[in-house]
């Protein structure tokens, strides 16, 4: 098979991110990519001139994360490319050969798979090893009604879990991976459904779900290095906008899994 990749990323009010992170990032990767950028707001085309070997998918509306990467599965043939990814604009990668490495992994086995991403010194990945308890869940959803105890819990988790040690280059299986980039095997992503209903956040579990109902495995490859800007987009919203989000996401979650 030929060894090329398809990657999928979403332009929202953010265009110079967008253009920086394939011009930087992207076009740095030692591997072949047909790059697709789903524009989920209203942009000069113009700036885009010259991005090489990338296309532009104009949805005529915002369709949130995981709508934005349906409608991109009914515009693409992924069966053309070795591997699909999808991820957000605000990344870096430590090394030009992290696409080459994590592809190299990839079995019959294995639906999707990610790096160990850090924000701050901060390790996001997996976003959860096993699966989220009912409690768990439901915790998340109240404390978005309360944006103070739900900001000093957010700090406390990330103290909890700072993590700057070295990786352990080694592979593990995990419920769900951080949803900023995820590489689908293309034996597999046809068996995903991507229609989500919620525009924001959630897509983890949503993914995650369908990984443990088809049986086929998430792999969260603790090798290279992503580093993450996190909240570079999502802070457009205004925090209690994000919260609005968050909670629509986990009500949906509660509603459709517990």
């Amino acid at each position: 098979m030929n060894k090329k990749g398809g990657y999928i990323v979403i332009c929202y009010n953010n265009e110079k991110e967008v253009i920086t992170f394939i011009k930087d990032v992207l076009h740095n990767q030692k591997i072949d990519l047909d790059i697709f950028v789903v524009v989920n707001s209203s942009v000069n085309k113009d700036v885009f001139i010259g991005l090489n070997k990338t296309k532009f998918l104009f949805p005529e509306k915002n369709l949130g994360y995981l709508g934005a990467l349906n409608y991109a599965s009914e515009e693409i043939n992924f069966q053309k490319y070795s591997f699909v990814c999808f991820s957000n604009t605000d990344l870096t990668f430590d090394s030009s050969q992290l696409l080459n490495n994590l592809y190299r992994k990839i079995d019959d086995t294995i639906a999707l798979i990610g790096h160990r991403i850090i924000t701050g010194k901060r390790n996001q990945n997996p976003l959860s090893l096993k699966r989220p308890s009912k409690i768990k869940v439901l915790s998340v959803y109240l404390f978005t009604f309360f944006p103070i105890i739900y900001f000093l819990r957010r700090k406390l988790i990330n103290f909890i879990n700072f993590n700057s040690s070295p990786p352990t280059y080694k592979d593990y299986d995990c419920y769900a991976l951080h949803g900023s980039f995820l590489m689908f095997s293309v034996k597999h992503i046809h068996k995903f459904n991507f229609i989500h209903h919620q525009l924001l956040f959630g897509e983890e579990i949503y993914i995650a779900e369908q990984c443990s109902k088809l049986k086929i495995r998430s792999v969260w490859s603790d090798t290279d290095l992503i580093y993450h800007n996190e909240n570079s987009t999502t802070s457009l919203l205004g925090f209690k906008n994000k919260l609005r989000y968050i909670r629509q996401a986990n009500k949906y979650i509660l509603n459709k899994y517990y």
